[in-house]
C-alpha cells in the first residue's frame, strides 16, 4: 500500500513539474528546439520564420541601429564598438534611405537574415547550445561550436515572451565583438580600412567616406 502511495505521488509530482515548466520535457527541449528552429531558419534565409525566435532585446538593439543609421553623427558612431560599427556602415552602404526610413526593427532583421547579413551557413552550421540551465522565464546554454572556437563561458540567453523561448542574440554580442577586435587585429589594417573592407566584399561596391555621415542630413 505504502509503496503503491509513493508510485502515485511521484506521478503527480512530475506532472506538476511538466504543467509548470520545470521539468525537462517544457524547459530544456523547450529551448533546444528554440534555437534549432532559429538555425533552419537561418540557414533557409527565412526572415519571417527567424525573427520569431529573437525577443525583445534584440530587436531593441535594431531599433538603435536604425536610428543610427538616419541620424547618428560621425563622431558619435565612431565612439561605437567595432561589432556596432559595423551594423551602422552595412545600412548605410547598402540601403537606400527611403527604405530605412520605412523599415522597423522587425522587417529590417527580416531582410538581415534574407540577405545573409547575420550569419553564412558555414558558421550557422556549427552553432551548438549544451547545457541547457532554466531559471523561470530565463534560460542559458553555454554556446559552442563544431570548430571549438568560441570562448569559455560565453552562454545563450532565452526569455520566455509570450509562452516561447526566444533568443537575446545580444548576450553573444561581446564575443563577437571581441572576435572582430582580433581579426582587426590580425589584419595589419585600421579598424576604418578593416570595416571598408567587410563592406566591399558584402555589396561589391567601393565605399565613400561619406559613410561615415548620418543619412538624414
Amino acid at each position: 500500500m505504502n509503496t503503491l502511495w509513493w508510485i502515485a505521488a511521484l506521478v503527480v509530482l512530475s506532472l506538476v513539474l511538466v504543467v509548470y515548466g520545470w521539468g525537462p520535457s517544457n524547459g530544456e527541449a523547450a529551448v533546444r528546439a528554440s534555437f534549432n528552429s532559429y538555425k533552419a531558419a537561418l540557414k533557409a534565409h527565412d526572415g519571417k520564420a527567424a525573427v520569431t525566435f529573437v525577443d525583445k532585446n534584440t530587436l531593441n538593439y535594431y531599433d538603435k541601429m536604425l536610428d543610427l543609421a538616419l541620424r547618428g553623427t560621425r563622431e558619435s558612431v565612431l565612439e561605437l564598438s567595432i561589432l556596432d560599427k559595423l551594423m551602422v556602415l552595412t545600412i548605410r552602404h547598402n540601403l537606400p534611405l527611403e527604405l530605412v526610413k520605412q523599415m522597423s526593427s522587425k522587417s529590417f532583421f527580416v531582410y538581415s537574415v534574407k540577405e545573409g547579413l547575420i550569419a553564412d551557413n558555414s558558421t550557422i552550421n556549427g552553432l551548438r547550445i549544451e547545457h541547457i540551465m532554466v531559471s523561470g522565464t530565463t534560460a542559458s546554454g553555454d554556446a559552442t561550436t563544431t570548430g571549438g572556437k568560441v570562448p569559455p563561458n560565453t552562454k545563450w540567453i532565452f526569455h520566455k515572451e509570450d509562452g516561447h523561448w526566444k533568443l537575446d542574440l545580444t548576450s553573444i554580442f561581446p564575443v563577437i565583438n571581441w572576435a572582430l577586435e582580433q581579426a582587426v587585429h590580425a589584419s595589419g589594417l585600421s579598424v576604418e580600412e578593416f570595416l571598408f573592407k567587410i563592406l566591399k566584399s558584402i555589396s561589391g561596391k567601393p565605399v565613400k567616406d561619406a559613410v561615415w555621415e548620418p543619412l538624414i542630413k
